[in-house]
């Protein structure tokens, strides 16, 4: 069982999901599309998946018998019931499809072809070993936490410049509206980003946030009413959400990357000390 949990057979597994991927690419690359080749690919892929399935027994039972935890197995394990749980819907398919009278294995070959793709994640978790990804993983962990905080605040935000904007803009933007008619400067699919009700009003202030062409939306919608007033409205959602909320994720992050990045290099002066 050990043999199964350690880093060489991890090494190999990944080693093998990854010589599987490029031989599908180099096939599609290929375009080859041969009724006997498609039939021994399938078949390949089935004793492959069935080796995967021991692999996993053999995790499951050791870990089960094991107090250590690990990340990676979690991952990998996860990973890989995913695979099995995709792989018998190809087996169905694959022996629905062999019978019928049509045979045509598209839809088994695309469930195949997806299992190798969802089966190369299992090399992420190598990323870790590498300084610089390490750091990037760590500090999206420990931002999990406060970023729930920011994320609650832009929903209450959102959410009151939803009803704000509904109230002075509900009903009035539609695509038969003149501003969308008879303007140049502003796409016609422009419509869509409207204040008509509530899943459209957060539609149209995710795109003002991202400020994806801003000022033509500002623009349309003061047309729209006459009266630029009412960038008001926009200049105030602009910075509650932009100014404040997204300066406070980007203070968070370059503060928490600072901190993991000082805790690895004593990590890795400690590693340093063990071994001398």
């Amino acid at each position: 069982m050990k043999a199964v949990e350690s880093d060489n057979a991890v090494l190999f597994s990944n080693v093998f999901s990854i010589i599987n991927l490029l031989g599908l690419c180099m096939a599609e690359l290929s375009q080859i599309y041969a009724h006997n080749f498609i039939q021994i690919w399938i078949r390949v892929q089935i004793i492959t998946n069935m080796i995967f399935v021991i692999e996993i027994l053999c995790d499951i039972v050791y870990k089960c018998t094991s107090t250590k935890k690990k990340l990676r197995w979690q991952f990998r394990t996860g990973n890989e019931f995913c695979c099995q749980m995709v792989h018998i819907i190809a087996l169905r398919q694959y022996y629905y499809e062999e019978v019928g009278d049509d045979f045509n294995m598209s839809n088994a070959v695309n469930f195949f072809k997806f299992i190798v793709m969802l089966r190369t994640l299992k090399v992420l978790p190598m990323l870790y070993e590498i300084k610089s990804m390490r750091i990037i993983i760590e500090t999206m962990r420990n931002m999990v936490m406060p970023l729930t905080g920011v994320i609650a605040l832009l929903g209450a935000i959102f959410y009151l410049f939803s009803l704000i904007g509904m109230f002075l803009f509900g009903g009035l933007l539609r695509s038969d509206s003149d501003v969308i008619t008879l303007s140049n400067g502003i796409p016609t699919q422009y419509y869509l980003l409207n204040f008509n009700d509530m899943l459209s009003s957060y539609m149209t202030l995710f795109q003002l946030m991202v400020i994806n062409n801003w000022f033509v939306v500002v623009d349309m919608y003061t047309d729209l009413m006459d009266s630029t007033a009412y960038r008001i409205y926009f200049y105030m959602f602009y910075y509650m959400s932009v100014i404040v909320s997204m300066n406070i994720v980007v203070a968070y992050a370059l503060d928490i990357y600072g901190s993991v990045e000082g805790l690895d290099a004593v990590r890795e002066d400690t590693l340093k000390d063990m071994y001398k």
